[in-house]
């Protein structure tokens, strides 16, 4: 019974977050623990990120800089927010919280966002997702996530284009 309690309380706290807003994917030409690990450097975003400026881990004496409980802040000009490593399955997915955002013109709901890795006859499919929670959305929020949504769909297409071209180059 315990069992059973303990699945269903996971399956409730995965269903929260399940309703999936932007999935964008490319075939990368290097392995997916090559992948995994220049993703999980905070340092390497200034070379393929089109968007952020900066990523700086918050507790780096705690937690190590991509792994389960890293905390890094990420700034866009005056536009900053946090993210918490909440999941990181090795060479498989990584599982970010976004949170706490600032200077914002919209303030978007709470997201989580997935890194996913798989192989591909020797390539790495490197996918990014977008998740919000699941429920029931204003027509001003909804407004909201269709010009966000867009807006990241471009910026993740950009970023895994620079993910790619990078990766690629050092073989």
């Amino acid at each position: 019974m315990k069992i059973l309690s303990i699945v269903a309380a996971v399956m409730i706290s995965i269903s929260a977050y399940s309703q999936e807003l932007v999935r964008v994917s490319i075939i990368i030409d290097a392995p997916k623990s090559q992948i995994f690990q220049y993703l999980g450097n905070s340092n390497n975003s200034q070379e393929w990120s089109s968007y952020i400026d900066t990523i700086y881990p918050l507790n780096p004496t705690l937690f190590e800089d991509g792994q389960v409980g890293s905390i890094r802040r990420c700034f866009v000009n005056t536009k900053q927010w946090d993210e918490k490593i909440l999941e990181v399955i090795p060479n498989e997915k990584r599982l970010l919280s976004c949170y706490n955002f600032k200077n914002f013109k919209l303030h978007p709901p709470l997201l989580r966002t997935e890194q996913l890795y798989e192989s591909v006859g020797g390539k790495t499919l490197l996918t990014f997702t977008i998740l919000t929670e699941v429920r029931r959305f204003t027509f001003f929020e909804k407004i909201k996530l269709y010009f966000g949504i867009s807006q990241s769909k471009r910026i993740f297409k950009k970023n895994l284009k620079n993910i790619k071209k990078l990766n690629e180059e050092t073989l």
